[in-house]
């Protein structure tokens, strides 16, 4: 996208109408933020996406102080490519892989999200290439290499198909 296609682009965007800043403005952060203050965000979401909707009296608080300690999880290594990445596989059902970004190591997931996950998922997390217990290799950093260094892992892990969330 050229320099004149965002200008375009971002004076559009300054001349919405008012209703419309109206409705993302007030509206909508007042029903997250009601969402949130009630505890009840991530059970209705991740109640949506299986068909099966709580109603915020049927939550269950232990889930919440229960919640899964990541750390106590063993964390496996597997020698891909020039690197031995460190990982770790828990939960039951279809696999789901979880990327964390800006140089985060995976024990840096909030538990709650794991828990949730592993409850109808095999969730697997790891450390990208020089971050936590992954070693750096010889090759460069770059998103490329990430991505070859993932397919590479769900080639040893041999997974064919996966979700991703990241």
């Amino acid at each position: 996208m050229s320099s004149h296609e965002s200008i375009s682009k971002l004076w559009l965007f300054m001349h919405v109408p008012p209703f419309i800043v109206f409705v993302f403005v007030l509206i909508i952060p007042g029903n997250a933020i009601f969402l949130i203050s009630n505890n009840n965000y991530f059970s209705t979401t991740s109640n949506f996406a299986y068909g099966q909707q709580q109603q915020p009296n049927q939550m269950n608080s232990n889930n919440i102080t229960n919640s899964l300690d990541i750390q106590n999880i063993p964390s496996k290594k597997v020698h891909v490519g020039d690197i031995d990445i460190a990982y770790k596989i828990f939960g039951k059902g279809d696999p789901i892989l979880l990327i964390i970004g800006y140089s985060q190591a995976m024990d840096n997931w909030d538990p709650i999200l794991l828990e949730r996950l592993a409850f109808n998922h095999t969730v697997i997390i790891f450390d990208n290439r020089g971050i936590g217990n992954t070693t750096s290799g010889e090759k460069g950093f770059s998103i490329v290499q990430f991505a070859n260094d993932t397919a590479s892992l769900l080639d040893v892990l041999q997974i064919k198909q996966i979700d991703v969330l990241g």
